[in-house]
């Protein structure tokens, strides 16, 4: 059996995470998938019968950048070790340089780079030199790669596959069932709209323009995405007609509830709605750096599959919601959708799924390209593990500001939740189990994959004492 880690990035959201998600649930009997993951919904998906681990970004602002490099290798090799690692299979856009000098103490594991295109126009080359670093590059097919105009663009380093969705993985429910377990009326049209939590609460936001139209159609019924650990939402108004969905995951499941959408144009959201056959409209967040979403809503609209309207133009927005009210466009657009081949629409969990199960035949070791590449990525390497090797002491004097104070005594019965302390020091949570509430609080966190072995659990007490500053009667801080 192959035991392959599925590391995403991803300080918020989802993306990356329904990503591997999506394959860890296509692997069948011949491999066992665990998540490690930056994201802060990881709790939402460890609810779905697949293992992982919690690692936080340095956007957590739990320990300096400098550091949290080496203490990313660190986690990364301990876990790799500890569940006999075959394949480890990133999902990001930029690997970062902890994970590529976890590489030098991991030589039997394969590396492979999850490299989805459509990266914005301002997002550096530079990052693609870590692909020398990686056995294999896949990369997922995209709707609207027709626009892309990104770096990655016409490069032949990586290995197509089709598009990764989690229609491949999560069944739908019909939609009467649907609509009862959302609260809709299954006899009523209704709309979705889902714009990520970044942009709610703005009076002109996207998703404000769509429910002020929406509140002249009496007839639709509109439901609203909401993460937990968004801190603002637009007003929903008469909650007879516009019904707030906190933390539903996977949408998937719920698609059939719905008559049309509104949605970003991002990519697990193209391939999403649209591939699911829902008439969306897409308004692209302008805003992301790492992927460029209007390209992606341009393409996509150009094929037919979706309206588009651009966020600062909300007379825009109107009138293309007018037009998706309207039966007739809807069902264009359903035509349109359902004449793709199906590899066009997704297959590509199943496909990286399959190549793990055989990593000698869809994951083994390439000849590395580019000399330059090689020597800059060594070099990188070599100072990491250097730092990782030499623990903090010069870390903590040199490069890190002041960390949190851990109460670090109670680890020694691991796993447990550490009583909320009265006053200073800031505790630090140490558990087995994740929730939203827990994630949001804000409060450092070390999540232990659950199971494991007093030989891990007593590494990663080693990792944090060498990456926080620690008040401990058996510890004395720096």
């Amino acid at each position: 059996m192959t035991t392959a880690l599925l590391v995403t990035s991803n300080g918020v959201g989802m993306g990356h995470l329904s990503r591997q998600l999506s394959v860890a649930l296509a692997c069948g009997d011949d491999v066992r998938p665990v998540l490690f993951s930056l994201s802060v919904g990881l709790p939402q998906v460890l609810g779905r019968g697949v293992g992982g681990e919690y690692c936080p970004s340095y956007e957590r602002d739990w320990m300096p950048r400098r550091s949290w490099h080496a203490y990313l290798r660190r986690r990364v090799v301990a876990i790799a070790r500890e569940l006999a690692v075959d394949v480890l299979v990133f999902d990001g856009v930029a690997p970062y340089r902890g994970l590529l000098a976890a590489r030098s103490s991991l030589p039997g594991v394969s590396f492979v780079w999850m490299r989805r295109s459509m990266w914005g126009r301002h997002v550096g080359a530079s990052r693609l030199r870590s692909a020398a670093a990686f056995d294999r590059v896949w990369e997922p097919g995209d709707l609207g790669s027709d626009q892309d105009r990104g770096v990655t663009a016409g490069r032949t380093d990586a290995e197509p596959i089709p598009p990764v969705s989690m229609l491949e993985v999560v069944p739908r429910l019909v939609r009467r069932e649907a609509a009862e377990r959302l609260g809709l009326d299954a006899d009523r049209p209704a709309l979705l709209v889902t714009l990520g939590s970044g942009r709610l609460g703005d009076p002109v936001s996207p998703a404000q323009v769509v429910l002020d139209e929406m509140a002249g159609h009496p007839e639709w019924q509109v439901a609203i995405t909401r993460s937990a650990i968004a801190t603002s939402g637009v007003p929903v108004g008469d909650r007879d007609r516009v019904v707030e969905l906190r933390d539903v995951f996977p949408l998937v499941e719920y698609l059939q509830a719905f008559d049309a959408a509104v949605g970003a144009a991002g990519y697990n959201a193209v391939h999403e709605l649209v591939s699911g056959g829902l008439p969306t409209l897409l308004v692209p967040n302008e805003v992301t750096r790492t992927d460029d979403q209007l390209a992606r809503a341009r393409g996509v609209e150009r094929r037919g599959l979706a309206l588009a309207a651009r966020e600062s133009d909300p007379s825009n927005i109107v009138r293309h919601l007018g037009r998706l009210r309207d039966p007739t466009t809807r069902r264009e657009i359903t035509e349109a959708i359902s004449a793709l081949a199906p590899d066009d629409r997704m297959g590509g969990a199943r496909t990286a799924a399959t190549r793990l199960a055989a990593p000698g035949d869809g994951t083994s070791r390439r000849r590395l390209r580019g000399w330059g590449a090689r020597v800059e990525d060594a070099a990188r390497a070599a100072v990491m593990a250097a730092l990782a090797a030499s623990g903090t002491g010069f870390g903590r004097r040199v490069v890190q500001r002041p960390g949190p104070n851990v109460l670090l005594a109670p680890m020694t019965v691991m796993p447990t939740d550490l009583a909320e302390a009265t006053g200073p020091p800031t505790p630090l949570i140490v558990t087995e189990s994740l929730d939203m509430e827990l994630m949001a609080s804000g409060r450092p966190i070390e999540h232990l994959l659950a199971g494991s072995s007093e030989e891990y659990r007593a590494r990663r007490k080693e990792i944090v004492r060498a990456h926080y500053r620690v008040q401990d009667p058996g510890y004395r801080t720096q």
